[in-house]
């Protein structure tokens, strides 16, 4: 990643998992390779998802980000 590009993403919803406050703090800042076992222990198949990626960068963020797009307009469609 290039540092603006990371700075750019930290806070997008795509690159945004849900944890316990345990699991967060345990992982931290780690690297994602660090992260990917606890991602993968996860009971929440939107979390279990990001272990089966290979990396994790600006691509895999705006493709997460587009699919939750997709599943929020299913749970509230437009009237």
């Amino acid at each position: 990643w290039k540092a603006d590009a990371a700075q750019a993403s930290y806070r997008r919803l795509g690159n945004l998992a849900l944890l316990t406050a345990q699991e967060n703090a345990a992982i931290g800042n780690g690297s994602f390779e660090s992260k990917k076992p606890v991602y993968a222990r996860s009971d929440l198949k939107l979390t279990k998802d990001i272990a089966r990626s290979q990396g994790w960068r600006l691509e895999e963020i705006e493709n997460r980000q587009r699919h939750m797009a997709g599943l929020a307009l299913k749970a509230w469609p437009a009237r």
